[in-house]
């Protein structure tokens, strides 16, 4: 009897111990598969095409190297393209600026900072936008300051870019500095004819109407007063998620156009380049319209 009852307790256990041995594999098999980064080997190869490319190549292939370089997220790699703006070619500063933001590297984002307090650097206005850009990219809190910091006295392209750079940080934080930079361009003085106390609305509300939309979801159209309206209302309650809200349509459009990036996802997929199995690979960048952009 004893035999009779031990029997089926054993043979649970045993299908207990399969399964547990087996989770794993299902677990690998039901989830979707983790993206491996680069190996050592192909990174070093990389950093040997893309070394030769800054140093003997023509203009096409300096470009074209630092463009397949951002699917190499490395610190080999960031040193490399780091040297690169300070090539004679502004083209190509540009490029490899740009380039640094694709590369999810520490490192790659502490030079991207670095260049906010060179001004002869910021004089570029190009190389002004797709440094603040490629800040933005990278989508972290420390950035805000920077992003933050004397942004009034940005020409306008550079202003609206660190705007929508804000709003890549997805904190609750971005949004108060948006609303803040929203009153604070109302009360600059805009002239004769200007009401007293500052203009009622701004001319750069529809880059803050698409970046409040893409923080928070909320869409209060391109009147500063509706905007002070909503925040006034809720502040206390937004909650600035890690996803992105549902998006209208043509914000979301401008929005993906300005990241380059192509359907929903977060991440773009393009200008990222293409990484091959020899280290190589060719790359591609087609370049935004929101607000105009080099070449890079």
């Amino acid at each position: 009897m004893k035999h009779t009852l031990l029997r089926p307790l054993i043979a649970c256990m045993l299908l207990l111990v399969a399964f547990v041995g087996l989770a794993p594999a299902l677990a690998a098999q039901d989830g979707e598969p983790k993206e491996e980064g680069p190996t050592e080997e192909e990174v070093a190869a990389q950093a040997e095409k893309l070394s030769k490319a800054l140093e003997e190549g023509s203009y096409e292939d300096k470009l074209a190297a630092l463009v397949a370089s951002r699917a190499f997220p490395h610190d080999d790699i960031v040193k490399l393209v780091a040297d690169a703006t300070k090539d004679k070619a502004q083209e190509v500063r540009v490029c490899a600026v740009a380039s640094l933001g694709y590369l999810d590297v520490d490192s790659a984002l502490s030079e991207l900072h670095k260049y906010t307090k060179k001004k002869s650097l910021l004089e570029d206005e190009q190389f002004a936008l797709e440094t603040y850009r490629a800040i933005g990219r990278h989508g972290k809190k420390k950035s805000l300051k920077i992003l933050e910091d004397n942004i009034l006295g940005s020409p306008k392209a550079v202003l609206e870019c660190r705007i929508l750079a804000i709003a890549r940080v997805r904190d609750f934080d971005s949004v108060d500095i948006i609303v803040s930079l929203m009153n604070k361009l109302r009360s600059t003085d805009g002239g004769k004819g200007e009401p007293k106390g500052g203009r009622e609305d701004v001319p750069d509300m529809p880059t803050i109407q698409l970046a409040l939309h893409v923080l928070t979801g909320a869409d209060e159209g391109t009147k500063r007063a509706d905007w002070q309206r909503w925040w006034n209302d809720n502040k206390h309650d937004i909650e600035v998620t890690e996803e992105y809200p549902p998006l209208d349509r043509a914000h979301e459009t401008k929005w993906r156009e300005f990241w380059d990036e192509g359907g929903r996802g977060g991440r773009g997929d393009r200008g990222e380049g293409r990484r091959e199995k020899d280290g190589g690979g060719e790359g591609e960048d087609d370049g935004g319209e929101v607000p105009p952009r080099s070449a890079a």
